[in-house]
């Protein structure tokens, strides 16, 4: 009974991703059958994919609230990263663990610091525009 519910309801999430995929692709001029057929294989990285790559929504994003974050998920993995390191210490979880949690970190940390130089970039392109020494 219960593997019918959940096959159920993981067969309605993949529809109605695919679904949702497929219309907007096709309003907004994208290979809709493209995105309405990779909606159905799985959940939900072809959503994110084609928001992130796609539709680039990041475009609109505020720059100082993407890094605060990843701020505070670089500050959540070094926590996990940390305790993993305790506990392995103490043979309480496996070292592969921390091994997946210092590269989560990194990645975190590489999202971090990729955020700053994007930043960085915009205030000096800012600075060139409104440098009056160039008229």
């Amino acid at each position: 009974m219960t593997e019918w519910l959940v096959l159920s309801i993981v067969g309605l999430i993949l529809l109605s991703q695919s679904t949702y995929l497929f219309l907007h692709a096709r309003k907004h001029g994208h290979l809709y059958w493209f995105w309405g057929i990779v909606g159905l294989i799985q959940a939900p990285i072809p959503l994110i994919v084609y928001f992130l790559l796609i539709r680039k929504v990041y475009r609109n994003w505020n720059m100082s609230l993407l890094k605060q974050v990843f701020l505070l998920l670089f500050k959540f993995s070094h926590f996990l990263f940390l305790f993993s390191l305790l506990l392995s210490w103490y043979s309480v979880i496996s070292w592969k663990i921390t091994i997946v949690f210092l590269i989560i970190h990194g990645i975190f940390l590489l999202g971090l610091l990729i955020c700053l130089i994007l930043e960085r970039i915009k205030e000096k392109e800012e600075d060139d525009r409104n440098d009056y020494r160039n008229y």
